[in-house]
């Protein structure tokens, strides 16, 4: 029998500014309505950038979530495989960090941490003082838990929703 790989689920995001906390908050609601094997581990990474790198060693996968900006409507859920394949591309200013997920990434690729890495981000509506998300991104918070637990489900990794919840 294959040996499972720990996993590591990373929330990204300050939930001080309404949307741009999106990314721990679909995090924490994944956490509060699925269950999944003890070597899953969900964290909020809030805005520590490469701070964040003690906290992935040791990880086989990794699933970013965070806020990204594209042209598309506020609760548009995307996803990145890294490295990025193909006309994909994530850029700086993908997200509202000073070192973003790119950054984030290069440097583990420089210090030799190469998890199988998936992003999973949404558009947010609104990013200002306060920490209530936007209804938009709200109402598709549970979809975007939903897209966690079905990346995980394509690690051959069991999850079952725990909580009926929307989406």
């Amino acid at each position: 029998m294959e040996k499972p790989q720990k996993t590591l689920v990373l929330g990204i995001g300050n939930i001080l500014l309404t949307d741009e906390g999106l990314g721990v908050r679909a995090v924490e609601f994944f956490r509060a309505n699925y269950s999944f094997p003890s070597y899953v581990r969900c964290i909020d990474g809030g805005t520590a950038g490469l701070g964040l790198l003690p906290a992935i060693k040791g990880f086989k996968r990794l699933i970013i979530v965070d806020a990204m900006r594209a042209r598309r409507g506020p609760g548009a859920i995307l996803k990145f495989s890294w490295p990025i394949k193909g006309n994909g591309r994530l850029y700086a200013g993908t997200t509202a960090h000073s070192i973003g997920i790119p950054e984030l990434l290069r440097v583990m690729d420089f210090e030799g941490l190469r998890p199988l890495s998936i992003i999973l981000g949404m558009v947010p509506r609104w990013i200002a003082p306060g920490s209530t998300l936007s209804p938009e991104v709200m109402e598709r918070l549970p979809m975007l838990a939903k897209r966690i637990a079905s990346e995980l489900k394509g690690f051959s990794i069991p999850v079952k929703k725990i909580r009926v919840c929307a989406g």
